[in-house]
């Protein structure tokens, strides 16, 4: 009998207990279950994958159609405005009075540091420098021989599922 993919992880599936959160749970301990069926594991983890980079994909999506959404509103709310500037009208209201564009004039200040090179020094702040361990480097130097206090080089097991 050969076990397909979907058929492997629907058969693990059915001993698994998904609480509300996703989160694996059940009577029996997951590697006791894994033990029991491996190619089952197998199965499931990779149709889990593939569930997850297809859900990776739905939310890219949303996010640029959310993004076109924004833009479209901003430069509609952009041409509003100047629609508004240019013919002096200050306010617009719907028929049935369930929505207004109110236009302020000279409301909100900002500044515009247009040179900062002519700002005298009293009116500049000093933003700390950030540090971090650069761990390409660090891996480098011990691949070379060198010891690096407070950090090592740890190896690890990989699992390939293909």
């Amino acid at each position: 009998m050969q076990i397909t993919l979907y058929r492997g992880a629907d058969e693990f599936s059915a001993e698994l207990e998904i609480n509300e959160d996703g989160e694996i749970g059940g009577e029996y301990p997951l590697d006791v279950l894994v033990q029991r069926n491996p190619i089952g594991t197998c199965a499931y983890v990779l149709n889990t994958d593939a569930q997850a980079a297809m859900i990776d994909a739905h939310i890219k999506l949303m996010q640029a159609k959310k993004k076109a959404l924004q833009n479209n509103s901003e430069r509609a709310r952009t041409a509003l405005k100047q629609a508004m500037q240019l013919t002096g009208v200050t306010a617009i209201k719907s028929d049935d009075g369930t929505f207004k564009a109110t236009l302020y004039k000279e409301r909100d200040e900002s500044i515009d540091v247009f040179d900062s090179l002519q700002l005298p020094h009293d009116y500049m702040r000093e933003i700390p420098a950030k540090y971090e361990p650069d761990k390409t480097l660090i891996k480098k130097a011990i691949k070379s021989g060198y010891e690096v206090p407070g950090a090592k080089l740890v190896k690890n097991d990989r699992l390939a599922i293909a």
